[in-house]
């Protein structure tokens, strides 16, 4: 069973974080834009940033 639900949250251990969320931009390749909003699984700031 994978640690994480479809919205990216930990459903169990051993995983201590819920997945970092990105925007992304394509422009001929793919690019990662880092996503500074606050988190909205938990409410809080992203742990990730």
């Amino acid at each position: 069973m994978d640690p994480y639900n479809d919205q990216g949250r930990v459903v169990r251990g051993p995983a201590p974080l819920s997945l970092a969320l990105a925007h992304t931009d394509i422009d001929d390749g793919k690019v990662f834009v880092p996503r500074v909003e606050t988190d909205f699984r938990t409410g809080e700031a992203p742990w990730w940033s």
